[in-house]
């Protein structure tokens, strides 16, 4: 399975930006569990661009089609609570594009805004502890429902 994890822009403006740490750590745990991972980290795409001419708005825009456009089966998008407004309008775009993709929300932005996810997106599933251990399995048994909820933490 091909998964693309996604580092989103937040809210605000930051003084620096720092690798998605937390985003590597779960591609290494797809790439140990035998299937492929690439990251694409539109905050520091953001960050890097923001002195362009570029509204914040047209860069979330550039960044959804890109991201619609990339080779991936499964989309996983993890951060803070800040980031929920680019990774909500990220995922119900993809969903248009290609609604039969899952998709998965981790960080600290999936169980603090459970409700909001539940209520106001197309998110499939929601990772509420380790994400490294969570994916793996998660990729063995997806897409048999009933052992997916068996995953502690899914």
């Amino acid at each position: 399975m091909n998964v693309l994890l996604v580092n989103p822009t937040r809210t605000g403006m930051d003084t620096h930006v720092t690798p998605p740490m937390h985003l590597v750590y779960v591609a290494h745990a797809i790439k140990r569990a035998g299937h492929k991972a690439k990251i694409i980290d539109a905050h520091y795409l953001y960050f890097k661009n923001r002195n362009t001419n570029k509204s914040k708005f047209d860069f979330e825009s550039e960044m959804v089609d890109e991201i619609a456009e990339k080779d991936f089966d499964l989309l996983g998008v993890g951060s803070i609570a800040s980031g929920y407004h680019f990774t909500k309008r990220v995922i119900n775009a993809i969903k248009r594009k290609r609604p039969k993709t899952p998709v998965i929300v981790g960080g600290g932005m999936s169980m603090s805004l459970k409700n909001l996810w539940q209520d106001k997106s197309e998110v499939d599933f929601l990772v509420e502890s380790d994400g490294e251990k969570v994916i793996q399995k998660f990729l063995d048994v997806y897409p048999n429902k009933d052992e997916l909820e068996k995953i502690p933490g899914l």
